[in-house]
C-alpha cells in the first residue's frame, strides 16, 4: 500500500496499492475488478481531501472546491488527490472551481519586475500609473500537510478495506 507525494505544481497525494506484492497477487488471483478496487481507496483518499480542504486558506473558495480526487489510468488501481487546473462550475453549488493558482498558494512567489509592454494600468487618486513589480507572496502550504499528516491513517484505512474486499470476493468465491 502506498500514499506518495506527487511532484510537480501544487502536487497531490497518490494513493495506491504498489509495494504489497502478497495483496496485489491475492486480487490478481480473485480477479477482483479494478472499479471494486478503487472503491475500497475512495475513503483513505477522502481523508487526505478533507484534511487539504480544511487547510487550504480561503479568499473566494475556488481552490477550496478545485481539490478533488482523480482516478489514475492504468495498472494497479490509484486515486490522486489534487487540485483541478482548469476552469469548471460545480454542478452542486454552481459557483467556478479552479485551483490554477495551487502551485502559488501552497510554494509562494518571489516579487517579479513586469516587462514594459506587459505593465498594468490603473488609476489611482485620479493619478494614473502603471504597475512595474508584483508583490511576493508567502508561501501557505495545504496539501503538503495534509499529506504529512494523514497519511499514516490513510494508509491503515486503505490496508483494511483491501484486506476486506480480498475477504469478501474470497467467500463469494468459496460459497
Amino acid at each position: 500500500m502506498t500514499v506518495k507525494w506527487l511532484n510537480g505544481g501544487a502536487g497531490g497525494v497518490r494513493i495506491g496499492i504498489d509495494g504489497h506484492d502478497a495483496l496485489i497477487r491475492k486480487l490478481q488471483k480473485l480477479k477482483v475488478p479494478r472499479n471494486e478496487q478503487l472503491k475500497a481507496m475512495t475513503p483513505a483518499a477522502r481523508l487526505i481531501q478533507n484534511k487539504a480542504k480544511s487547510l487550504v486558506p480561503v479568499q473566494s473558495g475556488a481552490l477550496r472546491r478545485s481539490i478533488g480526487l482523480k482516478r489514475l489510468r492504468g495498472e494497479p488501481a490509484a486515486i490522486a488527490v489534487r487540485p483541478k487546473y482548469s476552469k469548471s462550475i460545480s454542478k452542486k453549488s454552481g459557483k467556478v472551481t479552479s485551483g490554477y493558482h495551487a502551485h502559488l498558494v501552497e510554494f509562494g512567489t518571489l516579487e517579479r519586475v513586469i516587462p514594459i509592454r506587459k505593465r498594468w494600468k490603473t488609476t489611482l487618486g485620479g493619478k494614473t500609473i502603471y504597475v512595474k513589480r508584483t508583490g511576493r507572496m508567502k508561501p501557505q502550504p495545504f496539501m503538503r500537510p495534509a499529506f504529512q499528516q494523514m497519511a499514516d491513517p490513510a494508509q491503515r484505512l486503505l490496508m483494511a478495506n483491501m484486506w476486506k474486499l480480498i475477504r469478501s470476493k474470497a467467500q463469494k468465491r468459496v460459497a
